[in-house]
């Protein structure tokens, strides 16, 4: 059921969501070594900034004679060395699984995700930042200790983990096969969601449009009555359609009814008509879809309705553009 406010859109997924939620659904695993290794990275910063503040030593009768800076200045270069070989390397393997029939399969993209390369590169780009943090303003032989165990061995351990994982995908071409199937259905699914949530946020506005007797019922079009024209509200930019409030647009809609019902009965005063009601209120004869593209100038919304009323589309045209959320 719709509810008063929300949009057809929202109102969909709604429907969607609630059909889904009674159907079995399978969670992906969450990448523990990669949580592990953050959380590592992170305890690393927050001890290392103690260390500092409380002046703490570690192993001082083997420590540096000096605060540690230059061997936390030579950590960072090898990790940063690391890391700038290492991951370009594993991507330069990624897209070795690019063949002909990848092109469907997203074979590539399979082995990107179960490698967690984004998750990677965001690690390393941290520890990379937290060392040299501590080299410029936490050295000490206890920071020394902290960033080697807690930030430069995880930061190894995570990229000894992604080329396993990429490996061990590419290795075992049943696996990668079946995963990139399965990468497939999820696409058309998601795909087919979308469009199905379209179609049933048009069917919903129609409805309720109809309820009110502002749209024309579909296959009833017979032309244009005598005595009245078709206007169109237009676009002033492209952009898509991506929703539609139907209370704005119903509300707008009404007003322009209002508006007519005021000009006819002007018209009846003046003598200028017999009847104000001969020619009836506007009504909708044409609506764009959801996910619709148009341009600069096409039709948004047009309406039927008595000549005399043709003034009043000026009136009401911002309101009617404003019931719909167009992105660019």
């Amino acid at each position: 059921m719709q509810q008063p406010g929300a949009s057809v859109v929202t109102a969909a997924k709604h429907e969607l969501d609630a059909a889904l939620s009674r159907a079995e659904r399978s969670w992906p695993r969450p990448p523990w070594p990669i949580v592990v290794i953050a959380l590592s990275m992170f305890v690393g910063a927050a001890l290392s900034l103690l260390a500092a503040h409380s002046h703490l030593r570690f192993m001082s009768s083997f420590a540096p004679a000096d605060d540690g800076r230059p061997a936390l200045l030579t950590l960072w270069q090898v990790d940063a060395a690391i890391v700038a070989i290492g991951i370009p390397l594993l991507t330069l393997i990624i897209q070795s699984a690019r063949t002909q029939e990848v092109l469907a399969l997203s074979e590539a993209e399979v082995v990107l995700t179960g490698s967690r390369v984004r998750s990677l590169f965001a690690l390393c780009a941290f520890g990379l930042v937290e060392i040299g943090v501590a080299v410029a303003w936490l050295a000490s032989d206890a920071t020394l200790a902290l960033q080697f165990v807690l930030v430069f061995i995880p930061t190894l351990i995570a990229i000894g983990y992604a080329y396993a994982a990429a490996l061990s995908l590419l290795m075992n071409p049943a696996d990668l096969r079946r995963r990139s199937s399965r990468l497939l259905q999820d696409k058309l699914s998601a795909a087919i969601s979308d469009r199905w949530i379209r179609r049933r946020a048009d069917e919903m506005l129609r409805s309720l449009l109809e309820e009110h007797g502002l749209l024309e019922p579909l296959g009833l079009k017979f032309g244009v009555a005598e005595g009245r024209v078709r206007r169109s509200v237009r676009m002033i930019e492209p952009g898509r359609i991506a929703d539609v409030d139907p209370t704005a647009l119903i509300g707008a809609t009404e007003w322009l009814v209002a508006l007519s019902d005021v000009t006819h009965q002007i018209h009846v005063d003046g003598g200028l008509a017999e009847s104000s009601i001969s020619h009836g209120s506007p009504i909708i004869t044409q609506l764009p879809v959801c996910g619709a593209d148009l341009d600069d100038g096409d039709v948004l919304v047009e309406f039927e309705l008595y000549q005399a009323d043709v003034g009043n589309i000026h009136i009401a045209d911002a309101q009617i553009r404003a019931a719909f959320t167009i992105d660019a």
